[in-house]
């Protein structure tokens, strides 16, 4: 697990500190490698939201904004939210969404681009710029598609 700490300085010396954790655990399945930045990432964001009072903007979205800013804070809630509890999205479903691909996705991309005589590796490089291991779910399951038509 990691825990990092971010504090904001304002120029006329104000200060926000939040902290923020993430282990291989709790992160996305696809961040998981990178979680030490998602402690990062989640303590800036918990930060900035103090120092700019973000809920607060949130809420009174659409509300007349006339007054001036009192200068409250309002803490903003975390929580985690479990995979199975968010609805299945088309990307998702579509190979994969923004998760790596599959080996058995990048196993069928080397097959058929053999038995098509195709070069694989340039064609997954010419087409999104990055090695067939660096694709993610829905890059794969283009790629597939793709090489289905050919």
């Amino acid at each position: 697990m990691t825990i990092a700490s971010t504090t904001v300085v304002f120029d006329d010396g104000r200060e926000f500190t939040d902290v923020g954790d993430a282990s291989p655990d709790n992160v996305p399945r696809g961040c998981a490698g990178r979680y030490v930045s998602m402690a990062s990432t989640r303590s800036k964001g918990r930060a900035l939201s103090d120092a700019l009072n973000i809920k607060n903007m949130v809420e009174d979205a659409g509300q007349d904004r006339s007054q001036e800013y009192t200068g409250e804070v309002i803490d903003v809630e975390y929580r985690e939210v479990k995979q199975e509890a968010l609805p299945a999205s088309s990307e998702v479903r579509n190979g994969g969404g923004s998760k790596p691909a599959t080996q058995k996705q990048i196993d069928l991309i080397e097959m058929k681009g053999k038995k098509k005589s195709i070069d694989h590796h340039n064609y997954v490089y010419n087409k999104f710029g990055k090695n067939l291991d660096q694709l993610c779910g829905s890059e794969a399951d283009a790629i597939i598609k793709e090489l289905d038509k050919k």
